[in-house]
């Protein structure tokens, strides 16, 4: 018997009839009659492959938006006894907000969901970044951590006095450390799920261009 003609050449599925995605997805599930033709079902394979990325996407934007939200909620306390806290919270709630906001889209393999993801994490670099420098200036301008009146107890102590000061620079210097590592940190990782983000919209628009309508439907229905 020669082998079907349509089985080895795989031509594109025809399309399925207008029907609800409730009734596609029950088609789907149909053993028995197996309403599909092996074109349709390697169509739905090829698709679910183009998917991986897409759902790994899903799970980073998760990922972050939830830490960030988890960071905002912890330094809510600080808001009472530090000003600075405020700033903080709402530039962490913004972030983790719209990261929430571009996942959404992403699960409804709307394009726009990668440009959401990525400028929100140069926002997020931006506000790191900011935050950083503005520590460090006010630890440059900050008094000494021993005022002259404390220093000039110990004056007849040339020893412990100098140790005082000693010890007041280097927890400045620590303090100037500390923050511009963390900008250094805050512009490599958050600049680099950046580009990750933005690099997500051509898989995206491939997968959209490739894959047949119903199967996107069944997509977004299967994703709620």
């Amino acid at each position: 018997m020669m082998p079907d003609s349509n089985e080895t050449t795989r031509p594109t599925p025809p399309p399925i009839p207008e029907e609800s995605t409730a009734q596609v997805a029950n088609l789907c599930h149909q053993k028995l009659d197996e309403p599909l033709g092996s074109a349709h079902w390697e169509a739905i394979d090829q698709a679910h492959r183009r998917l991986k990325s897409i759902r790994l996407t899903v799970k980073i934007a998760s990922f972050n938006a939830w830490a960030t939200a988890i960071f905002a909620a912890l330094a809510v306390p600080f808001v009472f006894s530090d000003r600075t806290a405020i700033l903080v919270v709402t530039g962490l709630g913004l972030v983790s907000w719209h990261e929430f906001k571009g996942r959404r889209l992403m699960r409804q393999l709307d394009p726009q969901g990668p440009t959401v993801l990525g400028r929100n994490q140069v926002l997020f670099t931006a506000l790191l970044i900011a935050y950083g420098v503005w520590k460090i200036v006010a630890v440059l301008h900050a008094p000494a951590l021993y005022s002259q009146a404390q220093l000039n107890i110990f004056k007849n102590h040339p020893t412990f006095h100098k140790s005082l000061t000693s010890y007041g620079d280097l927890v400045k210097l620590m303090t100037i450390l500390l923050y511009s590592l963390m900008i250094g940190v805050a512009a490599l990782a958050q600049g680099l799920t950046a580009v990750y983000y933005f690099t997500r919209k051509k898989p995206l628009c491939d997968h959209l261009k490739k894959t047949p309508d119903w199967i996107i439907k069944l997509q977004k229905q299967l994703w709620k």
